[in-house]
């Protein structure tokens, strides 16, 4: 009788998830399948937080100051008054001539409108300058 009971108190304590069935996405309306991408989003975001570094405000070299590889940088707060602000550039050069308003090179990305916890994915090589302003910020490498 002991063991019967031992054996039911085990069938009793499987985790629910083994019984779980797949989402069926196609049958969802288009709130419900916004509302499962940001808690999606917002359990990724949580699981990569444990692995993000700060990001200050500067200019980084891309294979001198930072790897490359794909980034998520996220603004964490702003100073009063802005929205933080993303740039990419091809190169050094590309970097210099639009910092000296000799815009032949414009920026390979540009985002001068970042809202704190929106996240940015970056895909980076060596060579590009990445450029991140207004804030406070968290990057987390994820290859």
């Amino acid at each position: 009788m002991k063991k019967m009971i031992a054996v039911l108190l085990l069938l009793l304590c499987l985790p629910i998830s083994a019984f779980a069935t797949e989402i069926d996405l196609k049958s969802m309306d288009t709130d419900a399948l916004l509302d499962l991408q940001y808690r999606i989003s917002e359990e990724i975001a949580v699981r990569l937080s444990k692995r993000s570094e700060v990001a200050y405000t500067g200019i980084y070299e891309v294979g001198v100051s930072m790897e490359s590889g794909d980034y998520i940088l996220t603004l964490t707060s702003s100073r009063e008054g802005y929205a933080g602000e993303v740039l990419v550039f091809e190169s050094k050069r590309a970097y210099n001539d639009y910092h000296t308003y000799l815009s032949s090179h414009e920026p390979s990305l540009y985002l001068d409108d970042v809202q704190v916890n929106t996240p940015i994915h970056l895909s980076l090589a060596d060579g590009e300058i990445l450029l991140i302003g207004h804030g406070n910020w968290t990057i987390i490498k994820i290859k």
